[in-house]
This record gives structure tokens, C-alpha cells and sequence, in this order.
């Protein structure tokens, strides 16, 4: 019964709504609306441009800032025995490089100056002993108590006062 109630109601509106279009037309015909297209010429789309005006960037600080944080976080990985959680700050491909990265080149980083650092960043040449920035597989460190004495070089000295003072 209820089929046979929403065929009735469906088949009054088709209905209607034919009446009402055919009510309407002398208006539409008369005031334009859906009528004959308009005779106002359209203009053109812009031309695409031939070339993308390149904006020179200078990432020298940018770099410069990622090797200090860098070698921070080297020091402090080595202080905690274990690879410390990559700041989401820092350019994606750093992110995934400092995950996988091992002990010795923590040290490698550690011990080399900071232009080295940012040369390595910035992929404008390489550091001994680090693998080339690019995305690196997971790395879990051993646990190895205590730190080698041998391994203690200024710049990891600096570093660790550095990260401990407050």
C-alpha cells in the first residue's frame, strides 16, 4: 500500500513541475532568464606565462642552523646511549637521514666542524665516515656501557657541556 501512496505523490510532482515549466515560459521568453545566450563577447583566457620567473634562495643560514641542531642531537643520542627522537622541525629528508645513522657516524658528525656538517647537509660534498643524505632504514643502537674514553674529542666535549648546561 505503501508503494502504491509514493507512486501517487511521486507522479503529482512530476506533474507539477511540468505545469509550473509550462506556466513560466512567457516569463523566461520575456525577461531572458534561460533564454538565448547573451551576445556579450567573452574575452580570452590570460596567456600562460613561457617561463616561471626563478626566485634565487639563499638556504646558507637555513643549513647553517640544521648542522648545529644536528650535531646537538648527535651528542645527546651518544649521551643517552640510543638514537633520540628527530625534532619534526627539520626538512623531511634530514628527518629520515638522522634516523638511520649509527654510532660512529654520530661521532664522525660530533667531530667534524660545523661548515662540514653544513656542506654535508646541503649535499655540496661529502663527510668521511657518513653515509650521503638520503633516506636511511631504522637504526637501533646496542647498548654500550660505558662511553669509550677514546672517543671523547673536543667537539664532542663542547657539545655535551653545551646540552647539559642549562
Amino acid at each position: 500500500m505503501r508503494a502504491v501512496f509514493s507512486a501517487i505523490i511521486a507522479s503529482l510532482k512530476t506533474l507539477a513541475s511540468a505545469a509550473a515549466s509550462a506556466l513560466s515560459w512567457p516569463l523566461r521568453f520575456l525577461f531572458g532568464a534561460g533564454g538565448a545566450p547573451s551576445r556579450e563577447p567573452i574575452d580570452p583566457p590570460a596567456p600562460p606565462l613561457e617561463t616561471i620567473p626563478e626566485v634565487p634562495m639563499d638556504n646558507t643560514e637555513l643549513y647553517r642552523r640544521i648542522a648545529i641542531a644536528l650535531r646537538a642531537w648527535a651528542a645527546e643520542s651518544l649521551l643517552a646511549d640510543e638514537l633520540k627522537t628527530v625534532p619534526t622541525t627539520w626538512p623531511r629528508c634530514v628527518q629520515e637521514f638522522a634516523r638511520g645513522l649509527t654510532r660512529d657516524e654520530c661521532f664522525s658528525i660530533i667531530d667534524a666542524p660545523e661548515y662540514a656538517v653544513n656542506g654535508h647537509i646541503s649535499e655540496t660534498f661529502p663527510m668521511p665516515g657518513v653515509r650521503k643524505l638520503q633516506p636511511l632504514r631504522a637504526e637501533r643502537w646496542n647498548r654500550q656501557e660505558p662511553l669509550d674514553p677514546c672517543r671523547m674529542s673536543p667537539g664532542f666535549a663542547t657539545l655535551t657541556e653545551a646540552a647539559v648546561a642549562p
